[in-house]
């Protein structure tokens, strides 16, 4: 699976002076000034896919596990925690998800027995942006684990070859990051 972390955008700090004009100072208003490019800034810099939001690591990558979920040949399903590659699930011909956790009543570690299932997590609603490979790029409000797993394989993996970033396709077809 390609790597998650590749963004490209420009971040411009902008510092102002006033100049005085030999009469009395006028209080000028302070500009807020922008926080160091980095990691943990809330603004998504180059070489970060995400900022600050619940999914994000502290490297400023997406962090998600998945699932695999299988039927159980004595009835019911098994689901186990699986890192985020299908191989082994697609061996056991499994039903492998990313995004997801392993769930159910009777679990172990990293398995559940009998009704185990693979099941998203609510995160606070966040734009994604996909920088398709071919040029352009579209955006998708996702609000679970889920749904986030789902926008970067069909962005990455899934005919697209594109870069995800947390932000918003913008008018010259190319993805804008948060805060850029």
């Amino acid at each position: 699976m390609p790597s998650i972390a590749r963004v490209v955008a420009a971040l411009i700090l902008l510092l102002a002076a006033a100049c005085g004009n030999g009469t009395a100072a006028q209080p000028t208003p302070s500009a807020t000034p922008r926080p160091t490019p980095g990691c943990g800034n809330e603004i998504v810099d180059p070489g970060e896919l995400c900022d600050g939001q619940d999914f994000c690591s502290s490297t400023c990558q997406v962090a998600l596990d998945g699932c695999c979920e299988v039927t159980d040949p004595a009835g019911g399903s098994v689901c186990g925690a699986q890192g985020p590659s299908p191989q082994a699930c697609v061996t056991l011909s499994g039903r492998f998800s990313v995004g997801t956790t392993c769930r159910g009543s009777d679990c172990t570690d990293s398995a559940c027995f009998g009704d185990g299932r693979c099941e998203s997590d609510p995160i606070t609603p966040v734009t994604l942006c996909c920088d398709v490979a071919g040029g352009g790029c579209y955006d998708e409000e996702v609000s679970s684990t889920g749904a986030l797993g789902g926008f970067l394989f069909s962005c990455q993996v899934d005919g697209d070859g594109g870069t995800p970033v947390v932000g918003s396709c913008g008018s010259s077809g190319a993805c804008e990051p948060l805060g850029g």
